[in-house]
């Protein structure tokens, strides 16, 4: 009888605790299945910049052995998240978010050292993938 009892109240503090979850769910987008646009365009965007450092790398065109292995794996990470990511996978989602927090740290750092121009626009693209990524209803949307 104590049994049974533990066990409805178990039950009923579960099912609250799910209408709880899928209410802030709901309230975050969560209920819409599918691509947002900005996901297909971050997708994309990684997808082509792995290639170019993968074709860069298989055609030896950074100065070292150890430049060209270190841009070949970076590319097939990025290249792998950027497919998990249009596949609404949280692993593929969490790739591209490190992928471009640090990209962008790179490519500040790259300007500032540097001067050049384009580091701080790369940085920029980076941070607004990142500040998207990180958006209630992109997160919601990976499984």
């Amino acid at each position: 009888m104590k049994s049974e009892m533990q066990r409805e109240e178990r039950e009923r503090a579960e099912a609250d605790r799910d209408a709880a979850e899928e209410l802030a769910a709901s309230k975050h987008g969560a209920r819409h299945e599918g691509l947002l646009p900005g996901i297909v365009a971050i997708g994309g965007w990684s997808i082509v910049t792995a290639l170019v450092g993968l074709f860069g790398a298989a055609n030896r065109a950074y100065p070292s052995v150890a430049a060209n292995a270190t841009v070949a794996a970076i590319g097939a990470l990025m290249l792998v998240g950027a497919v998990g990511l249009l596949l609404l996978r949280r692993w593929g989602w969490s790739l591209v978010l490190a992928a471009s927090g640090l990209s962008s740290a790179y490519f500040l750092f790259v300007a500032v050292r540097l001067g050049q121009f384009p580091g701080y626009l790369m940085a920029a693209i980076q941070m607004v993938f990142f500040l998207y990524l990180i958006r209630p209803e992109v997160r919601a949307r990976m499984r």
